[in-house]
């Protein structure tokens, strides 16, 4: 195929050309007509140049349409060939033996094996699945390796699926998306009409594409920076919003200024050191608060104690002071006050010569202040009045 020869070359023109200068050169005198004639001469030389330039561009022209073609030609042909080699039809397939469930695999062999199986595309209903006509099972005696130390080989037998011929296409489509409508000439789901417009417009935006399985326009992928995310509302870079970005950001600024000021870089960070001083400072207040709590009950419990031993031994005294003037001894009062406790009592004792004698008397016992706890002897006053 080539184009249509013009009904008028660049060579008939110019031949045109020449007749009409020689007719000139006739009617007008000899002086101009050689002139005329020589300018005729060269035309013609010109004439026979163009015209074979002008042969030479449309074989050219020629040449590569019919290359076009031939070429068209060939691709149908492969194009053909690819379809036919992936049919839908019978073919030996290789497929993986399955593992029995029952035990613990190491290996099995064989791992693969060669059955009939139905594949290829269906080229009339690009959404059919190549079925087979029916099914069989066959068993593949199989060696299966575990990791039991009593049996280490096993032999078993699985069952693979086989298929039988004719295959066909079939739709196996059941249900589509609420945005979608079920295309039975195509088998496959379409968005709705109704997204057209959207579509058309999202077609137009080098930002985003067309999702034809949620019928959606959603941003085009874009590879961000470290610390970014891709917003679906904008399909721009963002950097993410976290508690601690003020702080990353403060950080990241006052390494970018480092590189430029040393001097700044310590301003910037001066107020992070501060919180940390003031968090050090409170913490040390603390654990000062409670050791002080814990040496204040701690001195307590032990002056409670001193003092209740103390009261003891005071007690004991009072009992035993009969016992140190040789006579019986009859307290009459006992006056606590404070820190100070008081027996005031009378003692009768036995004179050899002249009968019974009274005497009255008065013990005090001044109790020891939590100042001074380790005095082992406490001072005893004992005033005693004769009668």
């Amino acid at each position: 195929m080539g184009f249509p020869r013009p009904p008028c070359s660049p060579a008939a023109g110019i031949l045109i050309l020449v007749l009409a200068v020689a007719s000139q050169a006739v009617k007008t005198p000899s002086a101009s007509a050689s002139t005329s004639l020589s300018m005729a001469s060269s035309l013609l030389s010109l004439t026979s140049d163009a015209d074979s330039l002008y042969q030479d561009s449309l074989q050219i022209v020629n040449d590569q349409e019919e290359c076009k073609v031939k070429n068209l030609k060939h691709q149908e042909k492969m194009f053909m060939a690819k379809l036919d080699a992936h049919r839908c039809l019978v073919r030996d397939t290789v497929v993986a033996v399955p593992v029995p469930q029952e035990l613990i695999v190491n290996y099995v062999q064989p791992s693969h094996v060669v059955v009939p199986r139905c594949t290829g595309l269906c080229l009339e209903r690009p959404g059919c699945e190549c079925q087979p006509k029916r099914k069989k099972y066959t068993k593949v005696d199989i060696i299966v390796g575990t990791n039991s130390s009593a049996t280490f080989q096993l032999c078993s037998t699985v069952q693979i699926e086989e298929h039988r011929g004719p295959c066909r296409c079939k739709c196996t489509l059941t249900n589509c998306h609420y945005n979608k409508v079920f295309d039975e000439d195509q088998c496959l789901c379409r968005c709705k009409s109704e997204f057209a417009n959207l579509k058309s417009s999202c077609m137009k935006d080098f930002e985003r594409e067309w999702d034809e399985e949620s019928c959606t326009c959603r941003c085009r992928a874009r590879m961000c920076v470290s610390g970014h995310y891709q917003d679906r509302a904008t399909c721009q870079c963002k950097p993410l919003e976290t508690s601690c970005s003020a702080i990353a950001t403060a950080i990241d600024a006052g390494a970018s200024v480092h590189h430029q000021n040393t001097g700044h870089l310590a301003v910037s960070q001066a107020p992070k050191y501060v919180g940390l001083s003031c968090v050090a400072l409170i913490a040390l207040f603390m654990l000062l608060t409670m050791y002080y709590l814990m040496v204040k009950k701690g001195g307590r419990h032990h002056h409670q104690s001193r003092q209740s031993r103390i009261r003891g031994r005071g007690n004991s005294f009072m009992r035993r002071a009969p016992s140190l003037v040789g006579s019986s001894a009859h307290p009459d009062l006992l006056v606590a006050n404070g820190s100070t406790e008081t027996v005031v009592g009378t003692l009768q004792r036995a004179a050899a010569s002249s009968g019974m004698a009274t005497a009255a008397y008065t013990i005090t016992i001044n109790s020891q202040s939590a100042n001074n706890l380790d005095e082992a002897m406490l001072p005893l006053t004992e005033d005693k009045t004769r009668f």
